[in-house]
């Protein structure tokens, strides 16, 4: 992360916080000049714009504490083993408001696969996979899962949104790049999310990637080893020394 990249999320910070100022003011007029039907469905839809500025701060205070996660596991990664159904658990409750507040069903697939990660990097990689997700499911789904992929395990993420174009999908890793409500071009934003997963992916080596297609929907797969295939390897390789 480099001192600019701070900067421009400090500042990118800064507009919800202006616009929900504007509004709460917007608001308060309102209320002093007395309500009657129209002044209630104005009220109604500031309510709703001060909702949606509040969503958006929590997206960036949880991606702002991210960077400071990943810097640190970036730095000194804790290799452990990972119990993946508890972290899904868990990142479900994280996300629970902000997937009410976009109205967007998670949905989690029981898994009794265990991983080999660190386990603070892990959850803010899959914490950004997920958040995008309900940022971009405009069908209003999104999936956790995981399958066996060999002696891998391979966690995904799949969103019912509005997908992205094949000249798109190698950007959207990159900082500040962040794709239009519409999917059909990226604008400049937060977007630091998948940057984060991204890096600490390859800190770990992890596999991480994407499969897209405009308006069927994305699924982010993200490849590490699987504890059972660990062993496994291990055990074969102390037999095979030993002829």
């Amino acid at each position: 992360m480099q001192p600019h990249d701070l900067d421009a999320l400090a500042r990118d910070l800064c507009q919800p916080v202006d616009a929900l100022g504007l509004l709460n003011h917007a608001l308060r007029q309102r209320l002093r000049a007395g309500l009657h039907r129209a002044a209630e469905d104005e009220v109604e839809a500031i309510l709703e714009q001060i909702e949606l500025g509040l969503t958006q701060m929590r997206r960036r205070l949880a991606s702002m504490l991210d960077i400071v996660h990943a810097e640190h596991s970036l730095a000194r990664p804790v290799i452990a083993e990972v119990q993946l159904m508890p972290l899904f658990e868990k990142l479900a409750l994280q996300t629970a408001r902000i997937a009410h507040d976009n109205r967007v069903s998670l949905s989690i697939a029981p898994t009794s696969i265990r991983v080999i990660s660190d386990p603070r990097a892990l959850e803010v990689i899959l914490r950004n996979l997920l958040l995008n997700g309900l940022f971009f499911a405009r069908g209003g789904r999104v999936l956790l899962g995981c399958r066996r992929r060999g002696g891998d395990a391979q966690i995904q993420v799949w969103d019912d949104g509005v997908g992205i174009l094949p000249e798109h999908q190698a950007v959207i890793f990159e900082p500040l790049a962040k794709l239009q409500g519409d999917g059909d071009g990226l604008v400049q934003g937060l977007g630091m999310g998948l940057t984060l997963a991204r890096d600490l992916a390859r800190t770990l080596g992890h596999g991480i990637d994407l499969r897209s297609e405009p308006r069927m929907g994305s699924v982010f797969l993200l490849t590490l080893p699987r504890i059972e295939a660990t062993k496994q390897r291990g055990t074969e390789s102390a037999g095979s020394a030993c002829l």
